[in-house]
């Protein structure tokens, strides 16, 4: 029998992209689209934003959008990264959305 090992970076990043697109793919295109122009303009600001500033405006701006996986965000953060718009700052703050149960977010600058 052939054993999966039990750790493999290779095989964690490519199940997290695999992950990401699935979840990109089945999101509300509106959702996405709106939330990427939120990343975009957050990133030519002078602070640093979490996903949680998104989540804010997103709600302010556009009160009657979802998307049923909130893990697409992560698609969102993705495009932004790739399109040079955003980077880690390499800083962690918990998350204040309760549906979030206060989990460690990553802290991004616009480049």
């Amino acid at each position: 029998m052939n054993q999966q090992s039990l750790f493999d970076l290779q095989l964690a990043d490519a199940l997290k992209e695999n992950g990401i697109n699935q979840v990109e793919q089945n999101a509300n295109q509106q959702w996405l689209d709106k939330a990427f122009k939120i990343v975009k303009m957050l990133s030519v600001e002078p602070f640093a934003f979490t996903s949680d500033d998104v989540w804010e405006l997103l709600n302010e701006l556009h009160p009657d959008l979802d998307t049923h996986n909130h893990s697409a965000m992560g698609a969102v953060f993705r495009k932004a990264s790739k399109q040079n718009l955003c980077v880690p700052t390499g800083q962690y703050v918990k998350s204040k959305r309760p549906s979030a149960q206060g989990r460690e977010l990553k802290v991004w600058v616009g480049i």
